[in-house]
C-alpha cells in the first residue's frame, strides 16, 4: 500500500493532468464557440442574401409575367392583322378572278367578232371573184 506522500503525489498528478485536460477543453471549446459564431454570422448574411435573391427573383417573375402579357397581346393583335391581311387578299383574289371571266367573255367576244370579220371578208372575196368572173368574160383584156 502506498504512503500517503505518494498517495498525494499521485493525486497532484491526476489534478496536473486534469487540469491540463481541462485547459485543452476550454481552448478547444473556445474555437467551438468562435467557429459557431462565425458560422452564424454566415449563417445570417447567407440568410440576408436569400432575401434579397428572393425579391430579385419576385420582381424578375412580375416583369415576365407583365411581359408575358404584352406577348399575347401581342399574338392576339398579330393574329387579327392575319386576319384582315387573309381578308383582303381573298377580297382581291376574287376581284382578280371577276376580272379574269370577263377577259375571258371578251376574248369569246372577239373571237365570234373575228370569225364574223373573217365570214364577212370571206364573202366579199367571193363577190369580188365573181365580178373579176364577169368582168373578164365581159371585158377580155381585163380578166386574169
Amino acid at each position: 500500500m502506498p504512503t500517503n506522500e505518494e498517495r498525494i503525489y499521485a493525486l497532484e498528478q491526476n489534478v496536473e493532468g486534469l487540469n491540463r485536460g481541462m485547459r485543452d477543453l476550454n481552448h478547444n471549446v473556445t474555437v467551438l464557440l468562435g467557429v459557431a459564431m462565425e458560422q452564424g454570422k454566415d449563417i445570417r448574411e447567407i440568410k440576408v442574401r436569400l432575401a434579397d435573391l428572393s425579391e430579385r427573383i419576385d420582381t424578375v417573375d412580375g416583369r415576365l409575367n407583365t411581359m408575358s402579357g404584352h406577348l399575347n397581346t401581342l399574338d392576339g393583335r398579330l393574329t387579327a392583322f392575319e386576319r384582315s391581311v387573309n381578308n383582303r387578299f381573298e377580297a382581291v383574289d376574287a376581284r382578280f378572278d371577276a376580272v379574269d371571266a370577263r377577259l375571258d367573255k371578251m376574248d369569246a367576244r372577239f373571237d365570234a367578232f373575228e370569225h364574223s370579220v373573217d365570214a364577212r371578208f370571206e364573202t366579199q372575196d367571193q363577190k369580188l371573184d365573181q365580178i373579176l368572173l364577169l368582168l373578164g368574160k365581159h371585158l377580155p383584156g381585163l380578166g386574169g
